[in-house]
């Protein structure tokens, strides 16, 4: 039965394989989340955790400003329809670059102005505006292995940042 499975798999095009693997990614990946948040909600007090799930409500609403959505929406046309798709990327994550500078620039303006709104600590603001610039370049660099069918790469990647994510995040929370 072994054998006929992957006699299966030997015989699937490129294009189901790379889905078939980026499926199990995301299980995993929703896996993982629905077992660490648990987790987090007993390492951190109420407080904590309400402060960290307003961190990522404000990322959220943040990224709509600071990405402008571009590549969310365009960037598998741009990879059908342009030869210079490497040049469309950087492109794309450079005015991402820039707009969340500016965006961070305007923020820290703001706050001297009228207060600390977010009610965060700085260095906590800082990460979330790197955050701000990493999150669209892991989405670009995922939709362009997927579209060019470079899925280990992209999966392999993505399953490092979701063991290494939680990791990371119960250490600080225990620091």
């Amino acid at each position: 039965m072994i054998k006929q499975l992957i006699n299966k798999y030997k015989l699937m095009s490129e294009n189901i394989k790379c889905s078939i693997y980026y499926i199990v990614c995301n299980l995993f990946q929703k896996g993982i989340a629905f077992i660490t948040v648990p987790i987090f909600t007993r390492m951190m007090s109420t407080d904590e955790y309400g402060q960290f799930s307003v961190f990522q409500s404000w990322i959220q609403i943040f990224i709509i400003f600071t990405s402008l959505n571009i590549a969310y929406g365009i960037l598998n046309k741009a990879l059908t329809k342009y030869d210079k798709s490497n040049e469309y990327i950087s492109s794309i994550q450079f005015l991402y670059t820039i707009i969340t500078i500016v965006f961070a620039i305007l923020y820290y303006i703001v706050k001297s102005i009228i207060g600390d709104f977010l009610n965060i600590p700085f260095w906590i603001e800082i990460l979330m505006f790197v955050d701000l610039i990493v999150t669209p370049a892991m989405y670009i660099f995922t939709v362009k292995n997927r579209y060019f069918l470079q899925y280990k790469v992209a999966i392999f990647v993505t399953i490092l940042l979701t063991i290494f994510n939680p990791i990371l995040g119960i250490i600080f929370v225990n620091n």
